[in-house]
C-alpha cells in the first residue's frame, strides 16, 4: 500500500523519531547487535502507528519504543544478503501484522 504524507506529517514523524531515539537510548537497550537496526525499526513502528491516524509526536515515539522488538527482526532480515528479494517485504508485513493492536 502506497501512502503519501504531507510535509507537515513528515515534520511530525521526524520529531517523533527524535523523541523515540532519545527514549530508546534511555532504556539502555542499544547493543552491538541492534545498533544498525534500531533507528530503522523505530521508523517502521512510527509509520505503522501513523497509518492508524496518530499524529502526536510523543505518542508516536512512546508507541515505537514500546513495540521496537516486533519490528527489529524484520529490519535485520531486510538487511540480510542471504535472503531472496521478496523475503524482506514478507517479513515486514508479518512484523506489522503481529504488532497490530488486538
Amino acid at each position: 500500500m502506497n501512502v503519501a504524507y504531507s510535509s507537515e506529517d513528515c515534520n511530525v514523524f521526524s520529531a517523533a523519531l527524535d523523541y523515540a531515539w532519545d527514549l530508546f537510548l534511555k532504556t539502555h537497550k542499544l547493543t552491538s547487535d541492534n545498533i544498525d537496526t534500531a533507528k530503522a525499526a523505530l521508523t517502521y513502528a512510527i509509520l505503522h502507528s501513523a497509518r492508524g491516524g496518530e499524529r502526536n509526536p510523543r505518542r508516536l515515539a512512546v508507541s515505537a519504543v514500546a513495540r521496537i522488538e516486533s519490528f527489529q527482526p524484520a529490519i535485520q532480515m531486510q538487511r540480510s544478503w542471504s535472503r531472496p528479494n521478496d523475503a524482506p517485504k514478507k517479513a515486514i508485513a508479518e512484523a506489522s501484522a503481529s504488532a497490530s493492536p488486538r
